[in-house]
């Protein structure tokens, strides 16, 4: 009987073979799929939950200070030619009617309105309640298009003292002192359609730039100008810029949540 069992046996086809890689390959496919889709979630989660967490605690900060809140862009308008600042300082961006920037409905975490901006440049002159010696910038982006390889575009910052470089190595650079000192993430951090949090923040000497929630470099420096200061004229004014519009340097992307906060942070109180 049991040589008339093995006569039944036989080895699998090679088309049965195929059809369980494909099927091997096709539930991979569909697993590393769902991986990416929880590691994106979870990165976002991180983001807006630190994002939170930093607002409370420099407003907790700024209230004790007495200094003014500068600026609080929340892009909620919808429509018009207005971004109105919420911080009380009075610090509107206007802009010229233009199909290059427009308010839209894509936002990192469920608030109404973000601002597109393709390849122009947005500016408020003599921004108010500019702080002298301390500072946070804090603000979302989700960049279309990066510049090439050996250039930059500025997606917010002061001209010629304080903000944010991003390079077409798709890396975020956070300056500071006309530039004099700066702190650069890993290249490749930031991807194309993606939201994104970037926080700089200087405080008693040490300068911060976070990314995602993530520290991801800091320096001590010697501050040689306030930020009140405007470095071409030695006068204290200072503009506030929003995208750049020069050749080369195209900003194309979202932005979103952009906050200027009279305090640094320090990161023992998160």
């Amino acid at each position: 009987m049991r040589g008339e069992v093995g006569k039944h046996r036989r080895a699998f086809t090679l088309i049965e073979l195929l059809v369980v890689i494909v099927i091997i390959a096709i539930l991979a496919t569909i697993s590393v799929a769902q991986f990416n889709s929880y590691q994106e979630k979870a990165r976002m989660a991180k983001s807006i939950a630190f994002a939170s967490q930093i607002d409370h605690v420099l407003m907790a900060e700024t209230v004790t200070t007495g200094y003014g809140f500068p600026l609080r862009l929340d892009f909620d308008e919808g429509s018009g030619t207005v971004a109105k600042d919420s911080s009380g300082s009075g610090n509107d961006i206007s802009w010229i009617s233009s199909p290059n920037i427009n308010f839209v409905t894509d936002t990192p975490d469920g608030s109404a309105f973000a601002l597109d901006i393709d390849a122009e440049q947005n500016l408020i002159r003599f921004i108010k309640n500019m702080p002298e010696t301390e500072i946070s910038f804090s603000f979302w982006v989700k960049m279309h298009a990066f510049p090439n390889d050996t250039w930059y575009t500025f997606p917010i910052g002061i001209p010629n003292n304080s903000g944010f470089r991003i390079t077409g190595t798709q890396g975020v650079t956070f300056y500071l002192d006309n530039y004099q000192d700066f702190l650069s993430s890993e290249p490749a951090l930031l991807k194309i359609d993606r939201w994104h949090h970037i926080l700089g923040t200087y405080k008693e000497g040490v300068m911060r730039l976070f990314v995602d929630g993530d520290l991801e470099a800091e320096s001590t420096i010697t501050l040689d100008n306030n930020f009140n200061i405007d470095m071409a004229s030695g006068l204290q004014r200072t503009d506030f810029m929003m995208g750049y519009d020069a050749a080369n340097r195209e900003f194309r992307g979202i932005i979103e949540g952009v906050r200027i906060y009279p305090v640094g942070l320090d990161p023992s109180k998160l």
